[in-house]
């Protein structure tokens, strides 16, 4: 596989996975305990 391509899925993995963080820090305060458990 070549590095091109290597580097490609690890973005797109990092990309999938800060989802969930991104909603956590940018949600309305009153939600985050809803939050909390799936982020960590």
């Amino acid at each position: 596989m070549s590095s091109a391509v290597t580097r490609s899925i690890c973005r797109w993995i990092h990309l999938v996975l800060s989802i969930p963080i991104m909603g956590y820090i940018y949600s309305p305060f009153d939600k985050l305990p809803g939050y909390a458990p799936q982020t960590r």
